[in-house]
């Protein structure tokens, strides 16, 4: 039998050989070793080892524990864990402070170490920091100890920055680390802003019209504050977007409030992801917007402000009923060459609707007229206007924005139907782009883009046209069973025909009354 002092790694004590005999063996020995005095002489392990006469060596036996510690500290806790400062910039060290309190009535070595959650080798992980170092812990009244520590770190990476400590024990017996504790905490690294500060609409920086604005909400509960003037009434959208090189999915909340800071509206999730946006109609006048995150910390974004002046209609045709389809028609900056545009307009209302629409099946029934109201912008809108090549670059132009003389329909102010009306001297391309569709000839055309714009309607003509077959209601099939099928039920006669398109693909309309 021997003593083994683990810490140094030597024999301190051993027996001699002797024989024994029998089914179960008592044997007492006893040494006298002298008493620890330092961290080196802590912890001792008595083994029973003996020689095998069948292996022919010697084999090592049980063994167990001894000395001044011989168990853990596993009611001690990792407690005020505190990041300093509470946010940094870029390039900062920040400082992990921390203490480990517990009992301990006998010898035992304590350890920490430190993690933060990091990039490394494009791999995000809990990356180790450092350890700090070694403490003797000893309390022989029974009390409780406490050890104080700290290590410095650079943050790698802007927005909330993820650490822990995890306090550990060397367990004697078992030769190997325990751990018993840890705290987690975070701090908020800022990228820089230019628009700060911007706490409080005191210090609200302008936002222009089409402006796009790149901020950081850092640290945390931090607030941005942006204003903007009208100088007549408009329809406004205010967003926030992510940064053209940031795939996070950051979480925006925003407030709109008036000159003397009522609020008027509040969005979290309207935008793109978790972005917000608000679109309101506003009049002239001074406004303040406030943004925060809901959940991240140290955020990029950016605000883009975009406004639009409110324009006023005349109702041609209908009444103030919300039942009927609203039908908005528009010159195109055809009609400004002489300055006359809305006179020239005018002047054409009844070809375009009397002689135009109600002329054409099946609007000439008046139950089917008396489903519309019918507008006319008033207002010209210049540089903001459609111009001839529309349908060739539909993204480039954009709609007013009408007031509530322009709709009984919607709470902001869209039509259903949009009708851009071309002069004939302009020549242009007709074409229906979403609820907008232009057009010069004021019978044929203009019911047939108001086909695909009202209704969503197929183009039935040969051979060049836009074909597929609408949903539920179909205009054009793909076989000529299916539209047989269909005129038969709701024609009780067979009025198909099938024509071939430049495509090469065959094509199923209906034909005749």
């Amino acid at each position: 039998m021997g003593v083994y002092d683990s810490n140094n790694r030597k024999w301190v004590k051993y027996t001699g050989w002797f024989t024994v005999s029998g089914t179960n063996i008592d044997v007492t020995k006893s040494f006298t070793i002298k008493t620890p005095t330092d961290p080196g002489d802590i912890g001792y392990q008595a083994y029973v080892y003996y020689y095998d006469p069948d292996q022919q060596k010697i084999v090592f036996g049980d063994w167990d524990c001894a000395g001044k510690k011989t168990s853990g500290i596993p009611s001690a806790t990792v407690k005020n864990f505190v990041i300093t400062p509470s946010s940094a910039q870029d390039g900062d060290t920040v400082t992990l402070s921390w203490d480990v309190e517990g009992p301990s009535n006998e010898l035992n070595i304590l350890k920490n170490e430190a993690y933060y959650w990091g990039e490394e080798n494009g791999n995000w992980k809990w990356i180790y920091i450092g350890t700090s170092g070694y403490d003797l812990v000893t309390s022989s009244d029974g009390t409780n100890f406490v050890k104080s520590y700290s290590l410095n770190h650079v943050p790698t990476h802007t927005g909330a920055n993820w650490y822990y400590v995890y306090s550990m024990y060397w367990d004697w017996c078992s030769k190997s680390w325990k751990g018993f504790n840890y705290k987690i905490e975070y701090i908020a690294v800022c990228p820089s802003d230019s628009f700060e500060p911007d706490d409080s609409s005191s210090d609200a920086k302008t936002i222009a019209r089409v402006d796009l604005q790149t901020k950081v909400i850092c640290p945390e509960g931090d607030e941005d504050w942006s204003k903007f003037t009208l100088t007549e009434k408009s329809k406004i959208k205010l967003e926030t977007l992510n940064t053209p090189d940031d795939t996070g999915r950051w979480n925006t909340q925003m407030w709109l409030y008036d000159s003397n800071l009522n609020q008027i509206e509040y969005d979290d999730d309207d935008g793109e992801d978790y972005f917000s946006r608000i679109i309101r109609i506003l009049d002239s006048g001074t406004y303040y917007v406030k943004v925060n995150a809901y959940s991240s910390v140290g955020i990029d974004y950016r605000l883009r402000l975009i406004t639009k002046p409110v324009l006023k209609c005349e109702r041609y045709f209908g009444d103030s009923s919300k039942t009927k389809a609203d039908y908005i028609l528009i010159a195109d900056d055809s009609y400004n060459d002489n300055g006359n545009w809305l006179s020239d307009l005018e002047s054409q209302l009844d070809n375009i609707v009397e002689e135009g629409m109600f002329e054409v099946h099946p609007f000439d029934l008046e139950s089917n007229q008396n489903k519309f109201n019918i507008y006319y912008l008033t207002e010209e809108y210049g540089t903001g206007s459609i111009r001839p090549d529309f349908c060739e670059n539909p993204y480039n132009y954009k709609l007013p924005a009408y007031d509530n003389s322009c709709s009984n329909q919607h709470s902001d102010f869209k039509a259903e139907i949009v009708g851009v009306v071309h002069r004939e001297s302009s020549n242009p391309r007709e074409c229906a782009r979403g609820i907008t569709f232009c057009f010069e000839d004021i019978k044929n055309t203009q019911m047939h883009e108001m086909g695909h714009a009202l209704f969503g309607l197929a183009d039935t003509y040969c051979c060049d046209g836009g074909y597929w077959s609408p949903s539920p209601h179909p205009n054009l099939w793909e076989e000529l069973t299916d539209c047989n099928t269909y005129s038969t039920t709701n024609f009780n006669k067979h009025t198909c025909e099938v024509f071939t398109a430049d495509s090469g693909e065959d094509w199923a309309r209906l034909t005749g009354p």
